[in-house]
């Protein structure tokens, strides 16, 4: 009689009703475990294909070679194209992460698409101005060792190089002073407040 009275009660049936609960958010959570498991495990693979595809293409485009002759010939510790294929690799491991947050619920898509959005372009303008300010000063380089070369001179690949760390430096300590509070401003944001 007393076990029919404790079933009947309704501090039970909330007991039940909570259980009940915490089992359907654990099922939840671990079928979007397991899907965000599997969206890693494609994004790794997808990775790994992605990078060793774009390994064979630049060696078939044969830019090791090129990479070698823009840095003088000199052999670098690793090879050119196996380094760009490591950067797409882990560029792909990071979406297929962030990916598979958003799987398990966390919204960190939206906040890193919207941070990307602000910033990537000006990653791109600057590596597109870099780009052009290192062959510009390889060219600058290369025709005035060829200049100190043809005039006779003695030490000319120093010079030439003398020379291209001028005209590298020059165009950014005239600039500086005009763009400086934007340094600044960009530092202070930056700054780790105490």
């Amino acid at each position: 009689m007393h076990v029919m009275t404790i079933l009947a009660s309704q501090a039970w049936t909330d007991l039940m009703a909570r259980l009940d609960a915490m089992f359907t958010t654990a099922t939840q959570g671990f079928v979007a475990f397991v899907l965000a498991l599997l969206v890693a495990l494609v994004g790794w693979a997808v990775a790994a294909l992605v990078a060793t595809a774009a390994r064979l293409l630049l060696r078939a485009v044969r830019f090791n070679e090129g990479v070698r002759g823009l840095a003088g010939g000199s052999t670098p510790g690793q090879e050119p194209a196996a380094l760009a294929a490591w950067a797409i690799y882990w560029g792909l491991i990071a979406v297929a992460l962030i990916l598979a947050l958003d799987t398990m619920g966390l919204t960190l898509g939206d906040a890193v698409t919207q941070r990307l959005g602000e910033v990537l372009p000006r990653i791109v303008t600057s590596g597109l101005l870099l780009a052009i300010g290192v062959l510009l000063a390889m060219l600058l380089g290369a025709m005035t060792r060829r200049f100190f070369d043809t005039a006779g001179l003695r030490g000319a690949r120093l010079r030439g190089q003398a020379v291209t760390i001028v005209l590298t430096v020059l165009p950014i300590v005239l600039v500086y002073p005009f763009i400086q509070r934007y340094f600044v401003r960009g530092v202070m944001l930056g700054a780790v407040k105490g």
